[in-house]
Protein backbone atom coordinates (compact mmCIF):
# COMPACT_ATOMS: atom_id res chain seq x y z
CA UNK A 1 0.00 0.00 0.00
CA UNK A 2 2.76 2.16 0.83
CA UNK A 3 4.60 1.66 -2.56
CA UNK A 4 1.40 2.22 -4.46
CA UNK A 5 0.71 6.02 -2.41
CA UNK A 6 4.64 6.87 -3.21
CA UNK A 7 3.98 5.41 -6.68
CA UNK A 8 0.91 7.95 -7.26
CA UNK A 9 3.00 10.88 -5.67
CA UNK A 10 5.81 10.40 -8.08
CA UNK A 11 3.44 10.37 -10.94
CA UNK A 12 1.51 13.35 -9.42
CA UNK A 13 4.84 15.32 -8.67
CA UNK A 14 6.29 14.74 -12.65
CA UNK A 15 2.43 15.77 -13.56
CA UNK A 16 3.56 19.13 -12.08
CA UNK A 17 6.81 19.13 -13.22
CA UNK A 18 5.68 18.93 -16.87
CA UNK A 19 3.00 21.11 -16.60
CA UNK A 20 5.01 23.69 -14.82
CA UNK A 21 7.33 23.37 -17.69
CA UNK A 22 5.16 23.37 -20.52
CA UNK A 23 3.95 26.68 -19.30
CA UNK A 24 7.27 27.97 -18.76
CA UNK A 25 8.31 27.49 -22.49
CA UNK A 26 4.78 29.43 -23.49
CA UNK A 27 5.86 31.96 -21.42
CA UNK A 28 9.31 32.44 -22.76
CA UNK A 29 8.44 32.34 -26.26
CA UNK A 30 9.95 35.33 -27.86
CA UNK A 31 7.34 38.00 -29.16
CA UNK A 32 8.72 39.81 -32.58
CA UNK A 33 10.26 43.02 -31.73
CA UNK A 34 9.88 43.93 -35.31
CA UNK A 35 7.59 43.12 -37.54
CA UNK A 36 7.19 43.88 -41.42
CA UNK A 37 3.38 44.18 -42.42
CA UNK A 38 1.89 45.91 -45.52
CA UNK A 39 4.41 44.97 -47.83
CA UNK A 40 3.95 45.48 -51.75
CA UNK A 41 5.37 46.40 -55.21
CA UNK A 42 4.41 47.70 -58.19
CA UNK A 43 4.70 45.33 -61.47
CA UNK A 44 7.45 46.27 -64.00
CA UNK A 45 7.31 46.22 -67.64
CA UNK A 46 8.93 42.65 -69.53
CA UNK A 47 12.06 44.67 -70.20
CA UNK A 48 12.31 46.85 -67.19
CA UNK A 49 15.53 45.74 -64.90
CA UNK A 50 14.68 47.50 -61.44
CA UNK A 51 11.31 47.47 -59.40
CA UNK A 52 10.34 48.80 -56.43
CA UNK A 53 9.10 47.87 -52.79
CA UNK A 54 6.82 49.47 -50.18
CA UNK A 55 6.05 47.99 -46.66
CA UNK A 56 5.86 49.27 -42.91
CA UNK A 57 7.81 48.27 -40.18
CA UNK A 58 7.28 48.42 -36.94
CA UNK A 59 9.11 47.89 -33.70
CA UNK A 60 7.58 46.41 -30.28
CA UNK A 61 11.09 46.13 -28.30
CA UNK A 62 12.31 48.63 -25.72
CA UNK A 63 14.90 49.55 -27.82
CA UNK A 64 15.52 51.01 -30.81
CA UNK A 65 16.35 48.70 -34.03
CA UNK A 66 18.10 49.45 -37.04
CA UNK A 67 17.84 48.44 -40.55
CA UNK A 68 21.25 47.41 -42.21
CA UNK A 69 20.01 45.49 -45.09
CA UNK A 70 17.50 44.04 -47.20
CA UNK A 71 17.73 41.02 -50.26
CA UNK A 72 15.44 39.57 -52.51
CA UNK A 73 15.74 36.79 -54.51
CA UNK A 74 13.81 38.16 -57.42
CA UNK A 75 17.00 40.97 -57.62
CA UNK A 76 20.98 40.93 -57.82
CA UNK A 77 20.47 43.99 -55.49
CA UNK A 78 17.61 45.76 -53.17
CA UNK A 79 18.35 48.62 -51.01
CA UNK A 80 16.84 51.48 -49.24
CA UNK A 81 16.78 54.62 -50.49
CA UNK A 82 14.73 58.03 -49.68
CA UNK A 83 13.10 60.04 -52.24
CA UNK A 84 14.99 63.68 -52.43
CA UNK A 85 13.52 66.77 -53.58
CA UNK A 86 15.73 69.56 -54.81
CA UNK A 87 13.20 72.54 -55.81
CA UNK A 88 11.42 70.59 -58.74
CA UNK A 89 13.83 68.07 -59.40
CA UNK A 90 13.00 64.72 -57.39
CA UNK A 91 15.42 62.04 -56.85
CA UNK A 92 16.54 59.29 -55.04
CA UNK A 93 19.53 58.87 -52.28
CA UNK A 94 20.77 55.21 -50.93
CA UNK A 95 20.40 55.08 -47.02
CA UNK A 96 23.02 52.49 -45.51
CA UNK A 97 20.75 52.56 -42.29
CA UNK A 98 17.42 53.13 -40.99
CA UNK A 99 16.83 53.36 -36.68
CA UNK A 100 13.31 52.88 -35.80
CA UNK A 101 13.23 54.06 -32.25
CA UNK A 102 10.87 51.62 -29.48
CA UNK A 103 7.07 52.02 -29.95
CA UNK A 104 7.73 53.36 -33.43
CA UNK A 105 6.21 52.76 -37.13
CA UNK A 106 8.03 53.80 -40.08
CA UNK A 107 5.96 52.86 -43.37
CA UNK A 108 7.90 53.20 -46.40
CA UNK A 109 5.80 54.89 -48.78
CA UNK A 110 6.07 56.24 -52.63
CA UNK A 111 7.72 60.01 -52.07
CA UNK A 112 9.41 58.68 -49.22
CA UNK A 113 11.74 56.00 -48.30
CA UNK A 114 11.26 53.15 -50.11
CA UNK A 115 12.82 49.47 -51.61
CA UNK A 116 15.14 49.43 -55.21
CA UNK A 117 15.16 46.30 -56.41
CA UNK A 118 17.74 46.50 -59.32
CA UNK A 119 18.76 43.90 -62.21
CA UNK A 120 15.67 41.72 -61.78
CA UNK A 121 15.74 38.17 -62.63
CA UNK A 122 12.64 38.83 -64.57
CA UNK A 123 9.01 40.96 -64.29
CA UNK A 124 7.41 41.26 -61.77
CA UNK A 125 3.98 40.81 -62.74
CA UNK A 126 0.60 41.45 -61.09
CA UNK A 127 -0.68 39.02 -58.25
CA UNK A 128 2.69 37.73 -57.67
CA UNK A 129 4.52 37.22 -54.43
CA UNK A 130 7.89 38.67 -53.99
CA UNK A 131 10.04 37.62 -51.22
CA UNK A 132 11.86 40.04 -49.35
CA UNK A 133 14.32 39.90 -46.07
CA UNK A 134 15.13 42.51 -44.24
CA UNK A 135 18.18 42.49 -41.63
CA UNK A 136 17.73 44.62 -38.35
CA UNK A 137 20.77 45.02 -35.61
CA UNK A 138 18.91 43.64 -32.84
CA UNK A 139 16.43 40.99 -34.35
CA UNK A 140 17.97 39.68 -37.08
CA UNK A 141 16.61 38.57 -40.53
CA UNK A 142 12.85 39.41 -40.78
CA UNK A 143 11.32 37.48 -43.92
CA UNK A 144 8.15 38.28 -45.59
CA UNK A 145 6.31 38.64 -48.92
CA UNK A 146 5.42 41.67 -51.07
CA UNK A 147 1.99 41.10 -52.68
CA UNK A 148 2.39 42.99 -56.57
CA UNK A 149 -0.47 45.46 -57.38
CA UNK A 150 -0.79 49.08 -58.76
CA UNK A 151 -1.29 50.12 -55.20
CA UNK A 152 -1.23 49.74 -51.41
CA UNK A 153 -2.91 46.65 -50.26
CA UNK A 154 -6.05 47.69 -47.74
CA UNK A 155 -6.67 46.43 -44.36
Amino acid sequence: MVKAKQMVMLFVMMLISTSTHACDQQMDEPVASITVTNAWSRPTGRRTMSGVMYLTITNHSDSSDTLLGVQSDIAETAMLHATTRDGDVTGMEHIGRLTIVSGQTISLTPGGYHIMLMTLSGPIKKGDTVPITLTFEKAGPVATNAVVSMSAPTD
